[in-house]
């Protein structure tokens, strides 16, 4: 299958070496052909890039669903999760000073998701998320403090693009549908 490096990462390419990584700056990693240190996240170059199937994302969608079900394997009608989502549903969606909150999960949460699934450490980094953050934001929403379930949020989010670099540029057209804003679809 062809590939256009144009449309693909500097990680997603056999010559970059996501465990080589610089010791002044932690966020790069070794690239073999142009033998220097890039951030994976960059766009791949034209020259070099030969596209590593291995490297394929493996999640897609929402972060939440994949801490939750794909490393915690909890089940996706579980409470934490309904919750979440009957939040979206019932008050964001009805809130339209939420948009740009869940205009940037269809963004970010994708690429949050596939990085957590390609950590090493994902299991630990999950149990983490879920007690420090998931369980304290989905006991604010059943309490009703939605200003602070919202603002938790955005913290974990916020931690979570810090600590994975995850590029947050919106390279598509998104949809403003609320029948579908908010769901992270790939």
């Amino acid at each position: 299958m062809s590939y256009s490096y144009s449309a693909c990462y500097c990680r997603e390419c056999v010559c970059m070496d996501l465990n080589d990584r610089s010791r002044y700056d932690s966020s790069k990693a070794w690239c073999s052909a142009r033998r220097q240190y890039y951030n994976p996240n960059d766009h791949a170059c034209s020259s070099y890039f030969q596209y590593d199937e291995s490297r394929k994302p493996i999640s897609g969608g929402c972060y939440l669903t994949t801490i939750i079900c794909n490393i915690l394997g909890m089940e996706d009608h579980g409470i934490s999760l309904e919750c979440l989502r009957n939040f979206r549903n019932e008050y964001m969606l009805n809130h339209p000073e939420t948009y740009v909150m869940l205009i940037e999960y269809d963004v970010i949460g994708p690429r949050i998701a596939n990085h957590l699934m390609q950590d090493s450490n994902k299991l630990s980094i999950a149990y983490s998320l879920y007690n420090s953050h998931i369980l304290p934001i989905t006991n604010d929403i059943q309490s009703g403090n939605y200003e602070n379930a919202i603002q938790r949020y955005q913290d974990m989010t916020n931690k979570l693009k810090t600590f994975y670099h995850a590029d947050t540029t919106i390279d598509r057209k998104l949809d403003i549908n609320t029948k579908t804003l908010g769901k992270a679809h790939a």
